[in-house]
Protein backbone atom coordinates (compact mmCIF):
# COMPACT_ATOMS: atom_id res chain seq x y z
CA UNK A 1 0.00 0.00 0.00
CA UNK A 2 2.87 2.37 0.74
CA UNK A 3 4.09 1.96 -2.85
CA UNK A 4 0.78 3.20 -4.24
CA UNK A 5 0.82 6.19 -1.93
CA UNK A 6 4.37 7.03 -3.00
CA UNK A 7 3.44 6.75 -6.68
CA UNK A 8 0.44 9.02 -6.12
CA UNK A 9 2.59 11.60 -4.29
CA UNK A 10 5.18 11.58 -7.08
CA UNK A 11 2.42 12.08 -9.64
CA UNK A 12 1.00 15.01 -7.68
CA UNK A 13 4.46 16.55 -7.25
CA UNK A 14 5.09 16.25 -10.98
CA UNK A 15 1.64 17.53 -11.97
CA UNK A 16 0.98 20.50 -9.67
CA UNK A 17 4.04 22.62 -10.54
CA UNK A 18 2.94 22.52 -14.18
CA UNK A 19 -0.79 22.88 -13.67
CA UNK A 20 -1.08 25.66 -11.07
CA UNK A 21 0.90 28.30 -13.01
CA UNK A 22 -1.03 27.39 -16.14
CA UNK A 23 -4.30 28.10 -14.34
CA UNK A 24 -2.99 31.27 -12.66
CA UNK A 25 -1.55 32.79 -15.84
CA UNK A 26 -3.96 31.40 -18.42
CA UNK A 27 -3.65 33.47 -21.58
CA UNK A 28 -0.64 35.47 -20.36
CA UNK A 29 2.88 34.81 -21.64
CA UNK A 30 5.37 33.68 -19.01
CA UNK A 31 8.92 35.00 -18.86
CA UNK A 32 11.46 32.50 -20.28
CA UNK A 33 13.16 32.11 -16.88
CA UNK A 34 9.86 31.07 -15.26
CA UNK A 35 9.13 28.63 -18.09
CA UNK A 36 12.55 27.04 -17.64
CA UNK A 37 12.03 26.65 -13.89
CA UNK A 38 8.60 25.10 -14.38
CA UNK A 39 9.93 22.70 -16.99
CA UNK A 40 12.72 21.47 -14.67
CA UNK A 41 10.73 21.24 -11.41
CA UNK A 42 9.27 17.72 -11.87
CA UNK A 43 12.67 16.27 -12.75
CA UNK A 44 14.22 17.93 -9.70
CA UNK A 45 11.50 16.56 -7.40
CA UNK A 46 11.88 13.03 -8.75
CA UNK A 47 15.69 13.26 -8.47
CA UNK A 48 15.35 14.36 -4.86
CA UNK A 49 13.17 11.34 -4.13
CA UNK A 50 15.48 8.86 -5.88
CA UNK A 51 18.85 10.20 -4.68
CA UNK A 52 18.75 8.69 -1.15
CA UNK A 53 18.16 5.18 -2.54
CA UNK A 54 21.12 5.61 -4.89
CA UNK A 55 23.64 6.89 -2.34
CA UNK A 56 22.63 5.26 0.94
CA UNK A 57 23.03 1.58 1.77
CA UNK A 58 21.40 0.43 5.01
CA UNK A 59 20.99 4.03 6.24
CA UNK A 60 24.68 4.88 5.80
CA UNK A 61 26.52 6.49 2.91
CA UNK A 62 27.92 3.65 0.87
CA UNK A 63 31.69 3.62 0.51
CA UNK A 64 31.51 0.89 -2.14
CA UNK A 65 29.31 2.57 -4.74
CA UNK A 66 30.96 0.61 -7.56
CA UNK A 67 29.29 -2.56 -6.27
CA UNK A 68 25.97 -0.92 -5.32
CA UNK A 69 23.24 -1.97 -7.84
CA UNK A 70 21.16 1.18 -7.33
CA UNK A 71 24.14 3.41 -8.07
CA UNK A 72 25.28 1.43 -11.12
CA UNK A 73 21.76 1.36 -12.57
CA UNK A 74 21.39 5.10 -12.04
CA UNK A 75 24.74 5.78 -13.75
CA UNK A 76 23.67 3.68 -16.76
CA UNK A 77 20.31 5.47 -16.89
CA UNK A 78 21.88 8.92 -16.61
CA UNK A 79 24.52 8.18 -19.26
CA UNK A 80 21.96 6.92 -21.78
CA UNK A 81 19.68 9.86 -21.01
CA UNK A 82 22.51 12.30 -21.74
CA UNK A 83 23.20 10.72 -25.11
CA UNK A 84 19.69 9.88 -26.35
CA UNK A 85 17.31 12.21 -24.43
CA UNK A 86 14.79 9.31 -24.46
CA UNK A 87 13.18 8.81 -21.06
CA UNK A 88 11.50 5.44 -21.65
CA UNK A 89 14.61 3.90 -23.20
CA UNK A 90 16.84 5.22 -20.41
CA UNK A 91 14.47 4.09 -17.67
CA UNK A 92 14.14 0.65 -19.22
CA UNK A 93 17.91 0.28 -19.36
CA UNK A 94 18.19 1.32 -15.71
CA UNK A 95 15.63 -1.27 -14.64
CA UNK A 96 17.34 -3.97 -16.74
CA UNK A 97 20.77 -3.15 -15.30
CA UNK A 98 19.37 -3.20 -11.76
CA UNK A 99 17.64 -6.56 -12.26
CA UNK A 100 20.76 -8.08 -13.79
CA UNK A 101 22.95 -6.84 -10.96
CA UNK A 102 20.55 -8.13 -8.30
CA UNK A 103 20.51 -11.55 -10.01
CA UNK A 104 24.32 -11.84 -9.87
Amino acid sequence: MDTYILIALIAVCAFLPRYLPWVAWAGKPLPPKVENILRMTPAAVIAALVAPAVVFVEKEVSMSLLTHPYFLASVATFALMLFTKRLILSSSLGVAVFVLLKML
